[in-house]
């Protein structure tokens, strides 16, 4: 992690030396900020494992081992989402449960649980974890086959379960990749019957035409209509098309700005609440075949996040930055917050800065493309060394 201010502080210092740095201030280096951090990602991610120092740099964006759930086998990925790592994979040998039922052994005197699976291929003996049940505890349980659908466990049978996404795992399973295909693929593999899809050979299809369902507005405050959407998965500077709205003034393509994991806002006049659909092609969603899987791990790569330095002015002419995470600041009066809210007693604000998420090895290419930018070009990338080195010493001695 590198701090925005700290990356302030140098490229300030270095365009100093030169004339046109008189009139660089902290809002284009905000701009200019921003731009660096997608290019400099962008450089890097068209070289991912082609190079293992490359490799290394990406290191902070790359999230491995991600298990998420399938509705139907569809998942929304993560809002921070850029690109698939490698496959998904599912763990194999692996069935969905339809029906879990009471069977009477001999020599049991209590009846046990007989779970339905259709072609679940197991055999007498072999252990399996199972998941997604309301009432019974199936785990590393060995099985007894009762017919090629159906086996039961020795889990004492206490009432009927209701499901959710359940199936049963083999102990000890590897993990098996999902092929990533095309719409076209897919749609030659559904049709034939020695590549349809299986839980022996899954498949996987991904789109950006994700939906969602807004059952309620409210007011946001002055000016922003808030949204309640159960586990939308976006993120703030998203952009959303309201539609189909019981309130057709809602209805619009907006910027949104996240308020919970079920809420956003986006700007409005609140008349009334009501119901619409939101659709958003900054998320991505993936669609596993057969429906019947119930979740895949997936290695991704997201975005880094985009850095920002916060700030007031204060009576005095002097700038503060304002750290990262800082909540309910208080602008003192006469100072002059970064939107031009004039401070006092009761003005408290949450900053707004966010800093690079880059490791500091990255930082004199983060300078040189900010100053590039800016319109200085250093030749010797060892000025950009020494300024980042005098910065860390005048920290040190804080």
């Amino acid at each position: 992690m590198i701090r925005s201010e700290d990356v302030y502080n140098i490229t300030l210092g270095l365009l100093k030396k030169d004339a046109r740095g008189q009139g660089f201030g902290i809002d284009e280096f905000n701009h200019i900020s921003s731009l660096v951090n997608m290019e400099l990602y962008n450089s890097y991610v068209s070289k991912y494992e082609i190079d293992a120092a490359v490799s290394d740099i990406l290191a902070p964006f790359k999230v491995r081992n991600t298990n998420v759930t399938l509705t139907a086998g569809l998942a929304r990925l993560p809002g921070v989402f850029d690109r698939l790592a490698g496959n998904p994979t599912i763990a194999y040998p692996w069935g969905a449960i339809t029906l879990t039922g009471t069977v009477t052994v001999v020599n049991n005197a209590n009846a046990k649980v007989k779970i339905t699976s259709p072609k679940h291929n197991l055999k007498n003996g072999d252990i399996i974890t199972a998941t997604g049940l309301s009432v019974h505890t199936v785990t590393s349980k060995a099985i007894t086959v009762i017919d090629r659908d159906s086996f039961w466990v020795d889990v004492n049978w206490t009432g009927a379960d209701v499901l959710t996404n359940a199936a049963w795992t083999l102990t000890g399973a590897e993990r098996k990749q999902v092929d990533m295909v095309g719409e076209l693929e897919y749609s030659v593999r559904v049709g034939d019957a020695n590549l349809k899809p299986t839980i022996a050979n899954p498949v996987a299809v991904m789109d950006s035409n994700v939906t969602g369902s807004i059952s309620a507005f409210a007011s946001g405050g002055a000016g922003l209509v808030s949204a309640t959407s159960a586990a939308h998965g976006l993120t703030t500077g998203m952009t959303v098309t309201i539609s189909s709205s019981t309130v057709s003034a809602y209805n619009g393509t907006y910027p949104i700005t996240v308020t919970g994991t079920g809420t956003f806002t986006f700007s409005g006049t609140y008349t009334a609440t009501g119901t619409a659909t939101w659709t958003c092609y900054d998320l991505t969603q993936i669609t596993v075949y057969p429906a019947t899987l119930t979740s895949i791990n997936v290695n991704y790569l997201k975005f880094p996040p985009v850095p920002f330095l916060d700030y007031y002015v204060t009576s005095a002419g002097l700038m503060v930055f304002m750290i990262e995470g800082a909540k309910q600041v208080n602008i003192p009066a006469g100072a002059e917050y970064r939107t031009g809210t004039v401070g006092g007693a009761a003005v408290y604000v949450d900053s707004a800065t966010i800093n690079w998420g880059w490791d500091k090895d990255v930082l004199p290419h983060i300078i040189y493309a900010i100053l590039s930018k800016a319109g200085l070009n250093i030749q010797d990338m060892n000025t950009i060394n020494l300024a980042i080195a005098e910065e860390t010493k005048e920290e040190a001695q804080v």
